[in-house]
């Protein structure tokens, strides 16, 4: 008897466990996930990426590129629009306490980031490659990914290089 009843205490262990590792991992927008972003508190976004330049000798240039986007710029709204409206599915790796900033690597494997401030305070940061995103905000990170991220990291890349190009004309 007291055998059956461990199965079960185990069993039902572990199903409460198995649903909410499947409730945090639910897709969820960016905004639950930076709840600095709601309500226009942002004021500006710096985006940082990395912009390749073609030379009419065919060598193509890499370099670490920054571009300043206020709040009520047509190129913000487009980028924070496309990041906003996907859904993003946090990892299991953010309950583990000491696994910090294991998913961090270094800025250069990034495709863009964006650094967010709220006027007074710096909000968060969003680092991004094909792989997923890392969420900064208060010291602490969340790793996550869009449905397909390899597809919104090109498509904000995209974005930001065209600003570029247009801001050097």
């Amino acid at each position: 008897m007291k055998k059956k009843t461990g199965i079960l205490i185990a069993g039902a262990v572990v199903l409460v466990l198995l649903a909410a590792g499947l409730w945090y991992t639910r897709p969820v927008s960016l905004t639950e996930l930076c709840p600095q972003m709601e309500d226009g508190e942002i004021r500006e976004g710096t985006w940082t990426f990395i912009a390749r330049e073609t030379h009419e000798n065919g060598k193509v240039d890499s370099r670490p590129t920054s571009v300043v986007l206020e709040a009520d710029s047509p190129a913000m709204a487009e980028l924070m629009d496309m990041l906003e409206g996907e859904r993003y599915r946090r990892r299991l790796l953010n309950l583990l306490p000491w696994a910090g900033r294991a998913g961090q690597t270094t800025m250069d494997t990034y495709g863009w980031y964006l650094t967010a401030h709220d006027g007074e305070n710096l909000s968060f940061n969003v680092y991004a490659d094909g792989k997923g995103l890392c969420i900064t905000m208060n010291g602490t990170d969340t790793f996550c990914r869009a449905g397909d991220q390899a597809a919104l990291e090109r498509a904000v890349y995209d974005i930001l290089d065209r600003v570029w190009r247009e801001s050097r004309q």
